[in-house]
């Protein structure tokens, strides 16, 4: 197992943006090891935090071997200036890595991921937009991942990222440059690493966190809340335990088709970002034309 209990490289977001394809593919390279699970939650959750890392170690890196660089994902991490300031404490020199998709399209996404996970009951978007994040009181993990617009307006985030961490460590791509070009992006962030080139590695077309709704809400919101008993730990190994729980809620979901954005919705949430679009192409160079029209 990894001894050195330092991250390399975090990719830090945005959600719905394609980092758990990301960080697969990324890992590929054999000088590269991540976790199993799907997000590394550590910097964002306090109660993980006050724990400390070395409890979850042994959990998450069992996979790796001491002389891996690892790589880890926590997409909301870019949203915390606090979750920020303790990667920062953790590894000054860790590089981010951030993968910025149309916040539109962002926004439709993630309040259909949020219908899934059982965290939304509204039952259209046009509604949940309207309806805020202070109708989920002190459920912090609703309020996070509902607050669909906000969280697409990516330039204020940069901002406090370049004033926590160096310009140099932070890699940003758009999503809509990833796509396709998976294997041109995979290498770039291995040269900035300086890591040995990989020649002729496949690409699987595979669709991570694809469209689904669960059979049962209630039900799925108990799985999701479970928490694996450290009795239970002690016996099975994690990734046996993690796979069965996965299991267990992957067969309360049918899959779902989701419907194209209501066009007037879309043409109000284009106008929306116009601004902090705006704003984002300033601080990149990048031309977002695409994002706006």
């Amino acid at each position: 197992m990894v001894s050195n209990h330092k991250i390399d490289i975090m990719i830090a977001g945005a959600q719905k943006s394609g980092t758990t394809s990301f960080m697969n593919l990324l890992a590929k390279h054999p000088q590269l090891c991540s976790h199993t699970q799907k997000e590394f939650p550590f910097f964002v959750n306090n109660l993980y935090y006050k724990k400390g890392i070395l409890q979850y170690w042994e959990e998450y890196f069992y996979n790796c071997e001491s002389d891996s660089h690892l790589l880890v994902k926590s997409a909301g991490l870019m949203y915390s200036e606090r979750a920020l300031r303790r990667l920062k404490k953790h590894n000054p020199e860790v590089k981010l890595i951030l993968i910025l998709r149309n916040p539109v399209e962002r926004a439709y996404s993630a309040y259909w991921y949020a219908r899934r996970k059982g965290w939304e009951s509204i039952v259209t978007f046009d509604e949940a937009l309207d309806a805020g994040i202070d109708r989920f009181g002190n459920k912090w993990l609703p309020k996070i991942f509902c607050n669909y617009k906000d969280r697409g307006k990516y330039a204020e985030y940069i901002s406090t990222i370049y004033s926590i961490f160096p310009r140099s460590n932070v890699f940003l791509y758009k999503f809509e440059d990833f796509i396709g070009k998976e294997l041109e992006v995979c290498s770039d962030v291995w040269q900035k690493m300086q890591l040995q080139e990989i020649e002729d590695m496949h690409v699987e077309k595979r669709q991570y966190n694809s469209a689904a709704m669960p059979k049962f809400r209630f039900f799925n919101e108990l799985l999701i809340k479970f928490t694996i008993p450290e009795n239970i730990k002690d016996l099975l190994p994690m990734k046996f335990l993690r796979k069965m729980k996965d299991g267990i809620i992957s067969l309360n979901e049918r899959s779902l088709n989701i419907p194209p954005i209501n066009s007037k919705t879309r043409k109000k949430l284009i106008e929306y970002y116009q601004q902090p679009n705006m704003e984002l192409s300033k601080i990149t160079g990048w031309d977002l034309k695409d994002w706006n029209s």
